[in-house]
């Protein structure tokens, strides 16, 4: 199943950081907030290590959609955003419009993120 992994660039960009595990699971964040200079508005969040990332990339992980969904719900538990009394329709939603956008990358696509909208990077040749 095609996914969101976090992967350092060889060649980042000035405003690009890496905190992530290389190879994570990687989410949009929840609620960006509104600090000048932080960067949540254009990174995702690791799932394992619930640390950001503005690189990642598309990776087809063996894992069926049930264990994807867990692994969403274990990071957000670990991130503080998940307590245990939500209703996983929430979580499933976020799963499946995650998964469909990872569907249209190719794998390997070098990939950036905005405001919660998902893009490929321009690369310089």
């Amino acid at each position: 199943m095609k996914v969101f992994v976090a992967r350092a660039l060889a060649v980042p960009e000035p405003d690009d950081f890496h905190w992530a595990i290389d190879g994570e699971l990687v989410t949009v964040p929840l609620m960006p907030c509104d600090r000048p200079g932080c960067g949540c508005r254009q990174s995702m969040a690791g799932v394992a290590s619930a640390r950001a990332t503005t690189m990642f990339t598309v990776a087809d992980l063996a894992m069926t959609t049930t264990e994807y969904v867990a692994a969403l719900r274990d990071g957000l538990q670990l991130q503080g955003w998940w307590t245990g009394e939500h209703d996983d329709r929430w979580l499933i939603g976020l799963a499946v419009e995650q998964l469909r956008l990872a569907a249209t990358i190719p794998i390997g696509a070098a990939l950036r993120v905005d405001e919660q909208h998902i893009s490929r990077r321009a690369l310089a040749a």
